[in-house]
């Protein structure tokens, strides 16, 4: 990870896409959950471990997350316009960010932002496309069995109960 990523000076970039990939190179590829009771499956390459696409029960088959950070892209980027998952950042490393601009997106209860057109339909099939979960074909991911980190949000929001 970049540095001021992993130093809490800027959050990961984060990009999402309809659930139609051309997918080079199947076989280096593997699925991953951090914890048994994760939302989320990732695809990460064989060779290196780095996570190419991430798949959340949340996005219901539509879409997929893509960290830029990660990966190299062929397209330019629109600058992020919200600070995701914002309630896991330690406050005084929010507040040292730029003031985020209203975007018109609502922001659950775990302090992610969504936006309604990333929960659009399904992108239409192209010649040798497939979805993420074609990809996956019907395998188990393999259950890492991190532990979470006692700063994230989720936990906190479970020891306030």
């Amino acid at each position: 990870l970049p540095n001021d990523v992993v130093t809490l000076r800027r959050p990961m970039d984060l990009v999402y896409f309809g659930n139609r990939l051309r997918v080079m190179g199947r076989k280096h590829l593997r699925f991953t959950k951090l914890r048994p009771d994760s939302a989320s499956t990732n695809c990460v390459t064989s060779c290196c471990h780095t996570t190419l696409l991430v798949d959340h029960t949340y996005y219901d088959g539509k879409c997929l997350l893509l960290f830029p950070d990660l990966v190299e892209l062929e397209t330019v980027l629109d600058p992020p316009t919200f600070v995701n998952g914002s309630l896991d950042w330690p406050p005084e490393k929010l507040r040292e960010l730029p003031p985020q601009p209203p975007i018109g997106q609502r922001v659950d209860a775990s302090g992610c932002s969504w936006s309604d057109k990333n929960h659009a339909e399904l992108p239409p099939a192209f010649e040798g496309s497939v979805t993420f979960e074609e990809l996956l074909g019907g395998r188990d991911p393999e259950v890492l069995g991190l532990v979470e980190d006692a700063r994230s949000w989720r936990l906190r929001s479970q020891s306030d109960e």
